[in-house]
């Protein structure tokens, strides 16, 4: 969330980066995410942002309402309550929709 919000320049740089450094399984520390996020250009104080209570409190209910929509995986977008798996072959038609939602 704060990469998407202060350098949303980096923010697939970033989601690419982590996905590549958890290949073996989870467990990054908040240097760790830092350290990544800065790896491709992020400025800001990345380890700060991780953990700021307000921020953390945003994701956990972020990840509460993923759960309640069954997200089994990353990226996963809802556009007006209509779930799209990035991993499909229909970007372009999510790119579409999102553009129509947005007006």
């Amino acid at each position: 969330m704060h990469v998407a919000q202060e350098s949303p320049e980096h923010f697939w740089d970033v989601v690419q980066a982590v996905m590549a450094v958890q290949a073996d399984g989870p467990g990054m520390t908040v240097e760790d995410l830092a350290g990544v996020a800065a790896s491709v250009g992020v400025e800001t104080d990345t380890a700060a942002a991780i953990t700021d209570e307000a921020l953390r409190s945003q994701v956990v209910a972020f990840s509460n309402a993923a759960s309640e929509l069954a997200v089994r995986h990353v990226p996963w977008v809802v556009v007006d309550g209509e779930m799209w798996d990035l991993s499909a072959d229909d970007a372009g038609t999510l790119l579409d929709r999102a553009h129509a939602a947005l007006g």
